[in-house]
């Protein structure tokens, strides 16, 4: 993604940490990507059909 400098997923916490500059990208936009992807955020849950279509080793229990 533009403007993310560096993004470690760890497996075991299922935490995205990241780094990115403000003045390219804003949160709330990174966000909506990740969403649009199949992840749910803290802000915002994924499409059902975009989750769905994870690999298995991507899905987490959801609430």
């Amino acid at each position: 993604m533009k403007g993310v400098k560096k993004a470690k997923w760890d497996m075991n916490s299922k935490i995205l940490t990241l780094t990115y500059s403000p003045k390219i990208i804003s949160l709330e936009k990174i966000h909506e990507r990740l969403a649009l992807h199949g992840n749910d955020t803290e802000n915002l849950y994924a499409p059902k059909t975009k989750y769905n279509n994870l690999p298995d080793c991507c899905k987490y229990k959801r609430d």
